[in-house]
């Protein structure tokens, strides 16, 4: 749990008298624990709404007419990030109409040279999706976590190997105890300034929902 509530014991008993098992609720403080808790928390949130109907033709009709690209059908988004603080990892999901195609879902363990700089890892992870293109395809746009750097670590790829696809990256909304810092933004080839996300609109959840699935894979 996170917090105890002011019944644990109650709640405790009742459930205990259900099972023949050792039970007991407990409310780590620190260490792994804790973390699996704030794990969990940040998994619920990212799933938050998950249910809710997303009209995907205008989805994609808005991403078109916004970034200048053909209305996507599969879209692919990638996010490196760095597991217990040390091995770093990355992972890919696709979305299909809007919904997760989940046997096209990848797993990377990022080289150790590479494993310090995120940029580098950005690069390897983008050069090793389009190296499996001729069997797993490529998206229509492929989506990177991430702010401008990001982008360029991925662009840079597709340039070297001459390969045309539309790429974006998503720079997540930052929030204080004094309110809103920054909205959700998305960096885009060739624009010197980012495009923020309106709240409450379709598209800002369709983008929001494809990162937080590569978060929480």
């Amino acid at each position: 749990l996170d917090v105890a509530p002011h019944d644990l014991n109650q709640i405790q008993d009742a459930i205990a008298s259900r099972t023949d098992s050792k039970f007991e609720l407990v409310v780590p403080q620190r260490g792994q624990k804790r973390s699996l808790v704030r794990m969990a928390q940040r998994n619920a949130q990212s799933l938050k709404g998950e249910q809710r109907t997303l009209p995907y033709a205008a989805v994609s009709r808005s991403i078109a007419e916004l970034f200048d690209v053909a209305a996507p059908h599969i879209v692919d988004c990638i996010d490196v990030s760095h597991l217990q603080g040390a091995q770093c990892v990355a992972a890919k999901v696709r979305f299909v109409d809007g919904q997760p195609e989940q046997s096209s879902y990848r797993h990377y363990l990022i080289a150790d040279d590479n494993g310090n700089d995120d940029f580098a890892a950005m690069r390897e992870v983008v050069t090793r999706l389009l190296a499996r293109r001729e069997t797993e395809g490529l998206p229509d746009l492929l989506v990177l976590d991430g702010g401008a750097q990001q982008l360029a670590s991925g662009y840079a790829v597709l340039v070297n190997q001459e390969v045309d696809l539309p790429l974006l990256s998503l720079a997540k909304a930052r929030s204080s105890k004094i309110g809103v810092q920054a909205e959700e933004r998305v960096f885009v080839v060739g624009r010197e300034q980012p495009l923020v996300l309106e709240r409450g609109t379709d598209i800002r959840h369709f983008f929001e929902r494809i990162r937080n699935e590569a978060h929480r894979f």
